[in-house]
């Protein structure tokens, strides 16, 4: 498969140069290259926010290009519309406050005779009151290029296309409206640019999982939707298709391809030339050339089994996981794909890919650790792309464990011995600095969870103490193992840690706090909000008196005191750091002079306890008062999601970021 890099959520090539091409990352920003996808240069560091949910040149004007941001699958907020005028060279926010923000936007276009015409579907919108405001969710349109934005459809949209010959004629897909009577999720259409829509298509279910849309551009009156409801009990996933521009449907249902994945890697799209050479994107790139009646797998990570499909990453052409593909118009058979991996592109219709990600720095890493014994490695967990580990001889991060990687920790008594998190309760010992097979130490049953649906966070908190090398896991509990993984003990009796099951569905743990000060020492907050303490390693005490009901991102616990603590929170509208220091027993809100966005993570500087530094949705910040005030400190990183920091007691601090890779600080 080559090099991999980040999860990419669009591509666009310019109308008036294929050379040009501009990508997207989840959370890594714009991207460009002028030399056919070979070589990339981020284009949008100096924005508030990496974001990127997609990005359309003006085909009437190609030096003027809109990208629409926010994560919609990652649920990474963005601040709207950028707008470059010089193909995608700079940009410059340009929406104003009637496109309410922040939020995660599915999808812009231009009008193709009219520059200064815009659409976009905007899936998600939170207000800064912090309660989801999914009613601002919808299709809205700009006659000024992009400044202004009027509303003309309410719902969660998922995808939007043009008519390619009749003006003003758009196409967009709703997974549902909310509205009161049906129809609900479908096809809708407008013939007058946006202002008033018809329903065009109705699935047999008012709210779709998701729902895809491609127009034949040869013949326009094909028209292929990919929609499902895909639920704990039940999976409906189809394609239906018009020959007539929606006049009548067509069920032809779905027969050899994988689902896996549908609602997070979707997208249906149809050939340039033949309306009848259609591609469905979910884990693997398929591709039909008798109008989705036959499938073949193009970059076969998954294959057909009696038990349902098996991923086999030896013989794929790409990475897993499909988010975007384009079509260049000088040469139809060239294919870029976006995925989890990164880029990668066809030059012979999907026969054969090769991977563009040499220039990609995409990464999206879940944690980094230091190697304790070592200053020059360094090992983390990653979306999608394993455990990686690196260190100064290497010009790159190698895999040595696969899937998605939540922490990578190091054995303080032997730093050749790694234990990797995968997603809910899947935890591994690998030796030998990675080289040596993993070793299974735990399971979703090993802490008495059922391996489907387990009350276990995807990523859960998983920690290491730095000098006597206890684990630490949580689910709705906190499990210690003294033993390198071997045996797990809930720590201390027998109570749920969280908030319970609540309207908003099973509470789960989200950080777990250790200091060396102190082995019996243990602080553990959860999704909604609840901190616990433990002093004597058995009884739990109720922490979370004067603290936000929000997610909990991480627990900070001082090296030698264990009553002063540090917790961080994601969210918005409320305090997102907050200081005790007498065990919890009271908290201080020290984030009122940080912007109202998420904290992931927080490091007190190993040199000097009274310096933070925050881990933010829009980089890190420093304090060297305790909190009492906060600087942007982002000199020569850009604004990523922070997601991690590690140090070491002689001063060394590297940063973990969620979609440009991995950062060492320079004193």
């Amino acid at each position: 498969m080559g090099q991999t890099s980040g999860r990419i959520n669009t591509i666009a090539i310019s109308p008036a140069d294929p050379q040009l091409i501009l990508v997207g990352g989840a959370t890594g920003g714009i991207w460009r290259s002028t030399d056919g996808g070979d070589n990339f240069v981020p284009v949008s560091d100096d924005q508030i926010d990496l974001a990127v949910g997609s990005i359309a040149f003006a085909p009437s004007d190609p030096s003027i290009v809109y990208a629409g941001m926010g994560d919609v699958t990652g649920g990474y907020m963005g601040t709207g519309v950028l707008k470059s005028v010089d193909s995608g060279q700079t940009w410059k926010p340009i929406s104003n406050e009637s496109l309410p923000a922040p939020g995660t936007i599915s999808k812009v276009l231009v009008e193709p005779s009219d520059a200064s015409r815009v659409y976009l579907t905007q899936y998600a919108y939170r207000a800064s009151t912090g309660q989801g405001e999914v009613y601002a969710s919808g299709f809205f349109v700009s006659s000024d290029g992009g400044k202004t934005w009027i509303k003309t459809l309410t719902g969660l949209p998922r995808d939007m296309v043009h008519h390619p010959t009749n003006p003003g004629t758009l196409y967009v897909s709703m997974a549902t409206t909310f509205s009161e009577q049906p129809p609900s999720a479908g096809l809708y259409k407008s013939t007058d640019g946006g202002r008033t829509w018809s329903p065009l298509f109705v699935p047999a279910y008012q709210s779709a999982t998701d729902i895809r849309i491609a127009i034949a551009p040869s013949e326009p009156d094909t028209m292929y939707v990919f929609t499902g409801l895909l639920t704990e009990s039940e999976v409906d996933v189809s394609i239906h298709t018009t020959r007539d521009a929606g006049s009548t449907w067509s069920n032809i249902g779905l027969s050899g391809i994988d689902i896996g994945g549908f609602g997070y890697n979707s997208f249906i799209a149809v050939d340039p030339i033949d309306a009848k050479t259609v591609y469905v994107g979910t884990h693997d790139l398929y591709k039909s050339k008798d109008g989705c009646l036959t499938w073949v797998n193009l970059t076969k990570n998954w294959h057909e089994s009696s038990d349902g499909y098996d991923f086999a990453p030896t013989e794929a052409t790409t990475h897993s996981d499909q988010h975007a593909i384009a079509f260049s118009e000088s040469t139809p058979r060239s294919i870029f794909i976006g995925n989890d991996g990164g880029l990668s592109v066809s030059v012979d219709g999907g026969e054969t890919f090769r991977s563009n990600n040499a220039s990609l720095t995409l990464t999206q890493f879940n944690s980094i650790t230091l190697n304790p014994a070592d200053v020059t490695k360094s090992c983390g967990g990653t979306q999608d792309n394993g455990a990686l580990i690196r260190n100064s001889t290497q010009t790159r991060w190698m895999e040595f464990f696969a899937g998605d990687s939540g922490k990578c920790l190091i054995d303080p008594a032997n730093s050749g011995v790694f234990y990797v998190s995968y997603i809910f309760g899947g935890l591994f010992r690998v030796s030998n600095h990675g080289t040596s097979p993993a070793s299974i130490i735990a399971t979703e049953t090993t802490f008495s969870e059922p391996l489907r649906y387990p009350r276990i966070a995807f990523y859960a908190p998983f920690d290491i103490n730095s000098v006597s090398g206890a684990l630490y896991f949580g689910t709705s509990r906190v499990y210690i193992s003294t033993n390198r993984g071997n045996d797990w003990t809930p720590l201390g009796i027998d109570r749920d840690l969280t908030e319970g099951t609540t309207p908003f569905g099973a509470d789960v743990l989200t950080a777990i706090g250790i200091t060396p000060a102190d082995s019996n020492a243990v602080y553990s907050g959860s999704a909604q909000g609840r901190v616990m303490v433990t002093k004597n390693g058995i009884n739990w005490l109720e922490r979370k008196r004067g603290l936000p009901r929000r997610f909990v991102t991480s627990l900070v616990i001082d090296r030698e005191n264990a009553n002063k603590a540090y917790v961080t929170f994601s969210g918005f509208g409320s305090g997102h750091i907050f200081k005790t220091v007498n065990g919890g027993v009271d908290w201080t809100d020290i984030s009122k002079k940080l912007p109202n966005i998420p904290v992931n993570a927080l490091l007190i500087d190993p040199l000097d306890a009274i310096t933070l530094y925050a881990g933010t949705d829009v980089g890190v910040f420093r304090s060297t008062d305790d909190g009492a005030n906060w600087s942007r400190f982002n000199d020569g990183l850009p604004p990523a999601i922070i997601t991690g920091f590690s140090s070491r007691l002689s001063g060394e601090i590297q940063v973990a970021t969620y979609g440009r890779g991995a950062y060492e600080l320079t004193r």
